[in-house]
């Protein structure tokens, strides 16, 4: 939590930590430098690609980054790496989702009344309505 006497007075305009201009146009965001990363071909040093080709003879130069990754997750997720089995098998089957049952059918019980009668039982005399 912060201490607040540290705490800077918000001064409206004048804050130089405000980026008033947003972010600038054309910019790539995270995602999409990955997905592009992931489709190039052969990126690694030639002595690192010598060696997951010893490792992994299936590997060739034309492989995009994405294949070589799930090659050598593959062989993490056979060697007992549990991650590597769980991206493997969520990259080729999705993850899984649990799914709740919205579908309630209710019955609302509305018990009888209980009546007490504690009033003690009249008199034969009252009873009688004098006509």
């Amino acid at each position: 939590m912060a201490n607040i006497e540290n705490l800077k007075p918000f001064e409206a305009g004048i804050d130089e930590r405000r980026n008033l201009d947003g972010r600038p146009a054309g910019s790539k965001n995270r995602s999409t430098i990955a997905r592009k990363i992931l489709e190039m071909r052969s990126i690694l040093p030639a002595e690192r690609m010598q060696a997951l080709k010893a490792q992994f003879p299936e590997i060739a130069d034309n492989m995009t980054v994405e294949e070589i990754m799930t090659i050598v997750m593959a062989e993490g997720a056979m060697s007992g790496d549990d991650k590597s089995y769980k991206a493997v098998m969520d990259s080729a089957y999705g993850a899984p989702t649990q799914q709740v049952d919205m579908d309630i059918k209710a019955q609302l019980i509305i018990p009888a009344p209980i009546i007490f009668n504690n009033t003690p039982p009249l008199a034969d005399s009252e009873n009688k309505i004098d006509v």
